[in-house]
């Protein structure tokens, strides 16, 4: 929720410009010209395509961050459900100018959250039955990573680690940098750094190619892992 709370506020920063500090019905100067407060406006939320559904609750949110109490949200669905094309994940009532302002940052979000869930699934589905498992990566939108990889799981495959603090991954460079090979196997100059982590779960793998040889020096119990992130 926090996170889903700072891009909100983020993107209410931008659409609101200099005028945010006096309000959002304020700041739109097209809406207020019209007298927009005055009028009641009704909304639905329509799905163009086939897929997935997530980033529903962030609608309710937004109007809670934005103290617009008198615009009512009704959910049609919740994340993770199966969409068709035509399908209302929502309806919105409400002031006129609430609605308008929102209307941009919801299918943003929407748009972005729902389109990567949707991936997800396509590749979930394609696994379907299989032992193997998709996992994401940490390359994702800066601010948006908690959100996009949530996005992710109601899609169907799975969270790799969130931040480099999270679990100890040795990745291509970190063996250039402080290891060096020999016969197929890292030399003991690799083994103090490996040992020296704590406080972290601990994952020992290659992006690409050679995981037998990255794996032959993992910590002592420390589980095979060959992922990205």
């Amino acid at each position: 929720i926090a996170a889903c709370q700072a891009v909100l506020r983020l993107a209410i920063a931008e659409d609101a410009g200099h005028l945010a500090k006096d309000g959002f019905r304020s700041a739109d100067v097209t809406s207020q010209s019209l007298d927009a407060s005055a009028r009641t406006a009704t909304a639905d939320i329509v799905a163009r395509e086939t897929g997935i559904a997530a980033g529903l609750p962030a609608i309710v949110l937004l109007f809670e961050i934005l103290e617009a109490d008198d615009v009512s949200v009704e959910l049609r669905g919740a994340d993770g459900d199966a969409l068709a094309a035509g399908d209302v994940v929502a309806d919105l009532r409400g002031p006129a100018d609430a609605v308008l302002f929102a209307e941009r940052t919801l299918l943003n979000l929407l748009g972005r959250l729902c389109g990567i869930a949707t991936l997800s699934g396509a590749y979930a589905d394609r696994l379907r039955g299989a032992k193997a498992r998709v996992y994401d990566t940490r390359k994702t939108t800066p601010g948006w990573r908690r959100l996009e990889k949530y996005a992710v799981a109601c899609g169907g495959c799975r969270n790799h680690r969130t931040s480099l603090a999270d679990a100890f991954l040795i990745k291509d460079n970190h063996w250039k940098r402080s290891c060096r090979w020999r016969h197929g196997a890292a030399s003991n100059r690799g083994r103090p750094a490996i040992r020296g982590v704590s406080g972290a779960k601990r994952l020992a793998g290659r992006n690409r190619g050679g995981h037998a040889r990255a794996t032959s020096r993992r910590p002592a119990g420390g589980p095979r892992y060959r992922a990205a992130g």
